[in-house]
């Protein structure tokens, strides 16, 4: 698509930004152009596409059943895992053969006490992690969303 017809389709942004946002998603090798000549038009990069296909499956699977346009249920589903150090806490609680307590998470993550809660409370708020009961001290565990979410961090690593 060319910069006019990709914000056409994003009418609460300018043409301007939609163009300097796909210029960088080019320098950033996620777009290509078949030609570097002004208004030629740019396609999804094939590193990217199976990327975003995991991840919107992952979100239908395991987040919203409501229905919405699949850009909507991509940005959702990264919007609830972009947070710094949060696949650390996913990771650590996913090698920890099912819970960990509070510290023993921080100190594999790598955090401090208060960053790590803050993780662990959005985690929570997003329904990728849980506590095991409601006692202090109880462990958390991954939800079936947040185990689910190998397949989405393979692809990207991929």
């Amino acid at each position: 698509m060319r910069v006019r017809d990709v914000a056409a389709q994003l009418p609460f942004v300018s043409e301007q930004f939609v163009g300097k946002r796909l210029a960088t998603m080019h320098a950033d090798g996620l777009l290509i152009r078949d030609d570097d000549r002004r208004g030629a038009p740019y396609r999804l990069g094939t590193s990217l596409a199976p990327v975003l296909r995991t991840v919107s499956d992952w979100s239908r699977t395991h987040l919203t059943q409501e229905p919405m346009a699949e850009a909507e249920r991509v940005e959702d589903a990264l919007r609830r895992l972009h947070l710094r150090r949060s696949t650390a806490v996913i990771q650590g609680l996913d090698s920890a053969y099912g819970q960990m307590r509070f510290v023993h998470i921080a100190e594999a993550a790598g955090l401090d006490y208060g960053l790590a809660r803050q993780r662990l409370v959005r985690l929570q708020a997003d329904s990728l992690v849980t506590r095991t009961g409601s006692r202090h001290g109880d462990p958390y565990v991954l939800t079936d969303a947040g185990q689910a979410l190998g397949s989405v961090y393979a692809s990207v690593e991929h």
